[in-house]
């Protein structure tokens, strides 16, 4: 095990888009684009 699997489940720990969008915010700031 190289790690590699925990990383990717934290992709599917979230209720949905929102959250998963909140947190890629709150990790990265603004660095996307609003998808509003």
């Amino acid at each position: 095990d190289d790690g590699m699997e925990d990383r990717y489940s934290i992709l599917v720990t979230f209720d949905d888009q929102n959250n998963t969008d909140n947190f890629y915010r709150r990790f990265n700031g603004k660095k996307f684009p609003s998808a509003e």
